[in-house]
């Protein structure tokens, strides 16, 4: 439910899949369609294979009651997926965890408002991640040019010399042949 009406709360292209398992699933598609959400929320059932799911997901969100390990949790982050997850007294992995570092923690799972707070947080740090990389891409790919017409001009220059001196050679042999 946390989830659910914290999306409500997210920018409308944002959607949320849920894998795994469950008998209540029919209940909260229910839920889903109530709160007109059916086009931003998949039910995916078990998978056999979890890392496309995980490839896909911007973050992980587990505000749980009680877990006693976190175990997705740990599969997210593996994948180098940031997670938000509710604090060590609901979720066993979080007592490893720091807020803020490797983790967002939720002190109250229940609570819509800390839970929107932590998902735009994981996306807006994501968001400058990414134009970081871009940047760091784009100075890469320049550096790599610059150095690749340094090298080019360089291998032009050696060429040009090589060549003089050859021309040099030739007119020194024509001076000798001359008696200059």
């Amino acid at each position: 439910d946390t989830v659910l009406q914290a999306l409500t709360l997210l920018p409308n292209d944002l959607h949320l899949a849920v894998v795994g398992s469950s008998h209540q699933i029919p209940v909260y598609q229910n839920k889903v369609d109530k709160m007109g959400l059916t086009a931003r929320v998949r039910f995916l059932g078990p998978l056999e294979d979890v890392t496309p799911a995980y490839q896909a997901a911007d973050v992980l969100v587990h505000p749980t009651l009680e877990d006693t390990y976190g175990m997705v949790v740990h599969e997210a982050m593996s994948h180098g997926r940031p997670v938000v997850v509710s604090g060590p007294r609901h979720c066993g992995i979080a007592a490893s965890l720091t807020h803020g570092v490797n983790a967002y923690l939720l002190d109250d799972p229940t609570d819509v408002n800390a839970l929107w707070q932590a998902i735009e947080a994981v996306l807006s740090a994501a968001n400058q991640q990414k134009l970081e990389d871009q940047i760091a891409n784009t100075r890469r790919e320049k550096e790599a040019a610059i150095e690749a017409q340094q090298f080019e001009r360089a291998a032009k220059l050696r060429d040009d010399e090589k060549a003089l001196l050859e021309q040099r050679e030739v007119k020194e042999t024509e001076w000798r042949a001359e008696g200059v």
